[in-house]
């Protein structure tokens, strides 16, 4: 007996060690990959990662604050915008709870100046699920001539509550409250409104006696423009030549839907706290957290975060994990957790970011002892360099030169973010470095509307006559494309072929489809059992789009269902020839591998 307990102590011993020795290889592998990321300008922040709720990584990386140097650390803070949202979401919760509002009341009896056509057919929880109708004050306010604005809400300018309601949260609602989700930062101000009108408190002293205080968030508060608050970082937008500094927010103007800052251990606390133990009632997890509407089947919007897929390479199925990201002008911000897993992982970043879920994937990937492909310089970055420094012709010429070569020197990655880039610029005063990024733009996507009418928006901006020509090219791809797409809607493939052929004889290496246009009419055919309608919308979708591997990832998960096997071989060996991105090179060769058993 005893030689057996000695043998059993052994083992858990040996068990024991070989997690400790996994556990600090995995640290070390995540440190590695997040410096590489670093180090090629595609991160700059605080990361945290926790599993089964102990931390096991929090640090961080490139600086809080440029200008002086000073480096971000894990008690860096970073203004968290839309994740404000979650903390709004539970007050309004809570105070139904205690029956101050319900959230079935329409908006009119909480707002006195706002428009009553409106505040009478809104509720209070058609606000909370972006389902109100009401056009959100920052994304869709419309420029008016007077305003001179390249961005179309001054977010720097000091209003009133009243001002902000009247100039720019009072216009028609885009649809019948309800009917459809379209994402309001405005629906989010009025619950601001809504929680100081019912308590009679700032929203700042319900947001610390409701929240901040019962957790003992103490690195958590509202910002405000008026108070130091400690380690608090600098927003900083990362440019093809260098960094620019976030333009001035005047906070107030974003409460309820932002205006919050927080550090990675904080927030740790805080999605704990919403996930578990006895902080919210049972009644409200319930709510928050159930689904109340999916979109094609890979993301459903609950009340507070929303529920995903994540293809990986070296995984069979598809990954779930729930997210909840905050995005304004220098600071991106997320939470993701996998929800199989029990691996959290908190990201912070004051450089403009939008890679945040690759980022999680691959920690999650090195976790899992997976190996995991470190960055390589931006393709985008390189070639907005190279336009601002040489001239868009070389630009140009360098960028099909790459792509021809199939160099592994770059990443290869997306060029849609050229307006983001170039606006930046003008705001910051640099127009010769913006027209140049908007040049570039509508050479590399000339079948795209978009970027004609960015181009449109800015010359407008410094008033140049040129405006109306953009405009109007943008007006003529739009009645294409609505032609195109309402076509391939309609099952008229023979029609929409010769529309696609006659744009590739006039631009032959450019896109005719942008993905998330396209997508969905694909979605909706494979959702509805209409495979063989789907691979024909995939095949035109290739057609207009030579060198996208999107229409054949999307084919194959079609001839997968078909039960398919030599299709679906076909389609994964072609994306290895388009392929330039490693994780879905390593994603065809994985399923090519499982599929030629």
């Amino acid at each position: 007996m005893k030689s057996f307990s000695l043998f059993c102590k052994v083992i858990f011993f040996l068990v024991l060690f070989s997690n400790f020795c996994h556990s600090q290889n995995a640290s070390k592998t995540i440190d590695e990959y997040l410096t590489s990321m670093n180090k090629t300008g595609k991160f700059n922040g605080s990361i945290l990662v926790a599993v089964n709720d102990s931390i096991k990584f929090n640090k961080g990386y490139g600086y809080a604050e440029f200008e002086h140097s000073m480096l971000n650390t894990p008690d860096s803070k970073f203004n968290i915008g839309s994740i404000a949202k979650q903390f709004t979401t539970v007050m309004i919760f809570q105070l139904e709870q205690e029956g101050k509002l319900k959230t079935g009341d329409f908006i009119s009896k909480y707002l006195q100046n706002y428009r009553k056509d409106i505040g009478n057919k809104v509720t209070v929880d058609q606000l909370l699920r972006h389902t109100s109708g009401i056009p959100c004050y920052i994304r869709d306010y419309k420029r008016k001539p007077e305003d001179n604005l390249l961005f179309p809400f001054p977010g720097g300018t000091r209003f009133t509550k009243e001002e902000l309601i009247t100039k720019y949260m009072s216009g028609d609602i885009l649809f019948e409250p309800g009917k459809q989700y379209h994402y309001s930062n405005t629906g989010f101000y009025f619950l601001y409104l809504i929680i100081e009108k019912v308590t009679g408190k700032t929203y700042e002293e319900n947001l610390r006696e409701r929240i901040l205080v019962p957790l003992n968030l103490k690195n958590t508060g509202l910002l405000d423009n008026i108070k130091t608050v400690s380690n608090l970082t600098t927003g900083q937008i990362i440019t093809p030549v260098g960094m620019i500094k976030a333009k001035y927010l005047y906070e107030p103007n974003y409460y309820g839907s932002g205006g919050i800052y927080s550090t990675t251990e904080d927030l740790l606390i805080w999605y704990n706290a919403l996930h578990s133990g006895n902080f919210l009632s049972s009644e409200i997890k319930e709510k928050m957290f159930t689904p109340y509407m999916k979109e094609g089947g890979y993301v459903q919007y609950a009340y507070s975060l929303n529920y995903f897929t994540m293809r990986l390479p070296g995984e069979t199925a598809p990954v779930k994990y729930t997210s909840f990201n905050g995005a304004i002008q220098g600071f991106i911000s997320d939470v993701i957790n996998f929800t199989d897993g029990g691996i959290t992982v908190v990201i912070l970043d004051n450089s403009d970011q939008m890679n945040h879920t690759s980022i999680a994937g691959n920690i999650f990937r090195i976790i899992k002892n997976q190996k995991v492909t470190f960055p390589k310089p931006a393709l985008s970055s390189y070639i907005s360099k190279t336009a601002i420094e040489k001239g868009v012709d070389n630009a140009v010429s360098e960028y099909y030169k790459i792509i021809d070569e199939n160099s592994d020197e770059y990443e290869v990655s997306s060029l849609s973010g050229l307006s983001w880039a170039a606006f930046i610029f003008a705001d910051a005063g640099m127009n010769n470095k913006a027209i140049t990024l908007l040049k570039l733009n509508i050479i590399l996507h000339p079948n795209s509307a978009e970027a004609y009418n960015d181009f449109a928006d800015f010359l407008e901006h410094i008033k140049s006559p040129d405006a109306g020509k953009m405009r109007e090219k943008a007006g003529n791809i739009k009645h294409r494309e609505k032609e195109l797409y309402g076509l391939i809607s309609g099952l008229k493939f023979d029609e929409a072929i010769k529309i696609v052929e006659s744009a590739k004889k006039e631009f032959p290496r450019p896109d005719v489809f942008e993905s998330y246009k396209i997508g969905p009419i694909f979605g909706e055919l494979m959702g509805n059992g209409k495979m063989h309608e789907a691979i024909q919308v995939c095949k035109i979708w290739a057609k207009g789009n030579t060198g996208d591997v999107g229409p054949y990832f999307s084919m194959a998960r079609v001839y997968e269902i078909l039960n398919s096997t030599t299709e679906q071989i076909k389609c994964y060996k072609k994306i290895l020839e388009l392929a330039k991105n490693e994780s879905q090179i390593q994603r065809a060769k994985d399923k090519l591998k499982e599929l030629e058993k």
